[in-house]
């Protein structure tokens, strides 16, 4: 394991994480969870509390050999890569998808926009070219996925 400062982290930061996982687990939130952090490849943060619900038995012990059923988390995942593409200019949102995936072309889709696509409003009958709402009455263009800053922290909008 990496001491945080070697990975340029700050450790309050990670404690502030610990301390909530700890305050929810005592609040009977979960039953167990694992907090596990890296960068550059390197693991400064390893913990594990708890039991998890196994299929065989409700409390087995939480470690690093639990596999967890995670739904819908890819979503979660494609959204930081695509705001992470963007931050560094290589995706615009206001560019249709099939410019980076020509394979969504087709079936009227072809219009369908970036921020469109993200915020699940591109596929519905009265979502707009020209980016805005996606119900009839709505003027303002989706939000924009939010602006990360390098600390992790939230950055000014565009």
């Amino acid at each position: 394991m990496t001491d945080p400062t070697d990975a340029a982290v700050d450790f309050g930061r990670l404690q502030e994480a610990v301390s909530f996982v700890e305050r929810e687990l005592d609040a009977g939130t979960f039953p167990g969870a694992a907090l596990v952090a890296e960068r550059g490849g390197r693991t400064i943060l390893e913990r594990y509390w708890g039991t998890y619900c196994g299929a065989d038995r409700r409390d087995v012990p939480y470690d690093g050999s639990v596999v967890n059923m995670l739904y819908s988390f890819s979503k979660g995942i494609a959204a930081t890569v695509v705001v992470m593409a963007h931050q560094d200019g290589l995706i615009d949102y206001d560019a249709p998808l099939v410019t980076y995936v020509p394979e969504f072309a087709g079936g009227g889709k072809d219009g369908i926009t970036i921020i469109q696509f993200s915020n699940a409003c591109g596929n519905r009958r009265h979502a707009r070219a020209d980016g805005g709402g996606a119900f009839p009455g709505d003027t303002a263009p989706p939000e924009r996925p939010r602006q990360w800053g390098p600390s992790g922290g939230a950055a000014s909008p565009e």
